[in-house]
């Protein structure tokens, strides 16, 4: 879903909750996102859109960089054999 949001393919303002990560490390890919952190309880920490977050940014950049969703589908394929 981060990959159809990051690219425009779904009718969702990701403007708000989508938010570039500044600064890069050797191995992060750019597309990174911060993962939200709603108040000092994080009661939502294991919900699906944080998860998926943080997934997200532990993707390998061709991966993440993937030029379709069949291309980013196969290349995760890959990287769970």
């Amino acid at each position: 879903m981060i990959y159809k949001m990051r690219n425009g393919l779904v009718g969702i303002d990701t403007r708000s909750i989508l938010v570039p990560m500044s600064g890069m490390t050797a191995s992060a890919h750019p597309h990174r996102y911060l993962v939200p952190r709603l108040g000092l309880i994080d009661v939502h920490t294991n919900s699906f859109f944080v998860r998926s977050v943080v997934q997200w940014n532990a993707l390998p950049n061709d991966v993440a960089a993937a030029p379709s969703v069949d291309a980013f589908k196969r290349r995760v394929s890959e990287m769970q054999h």
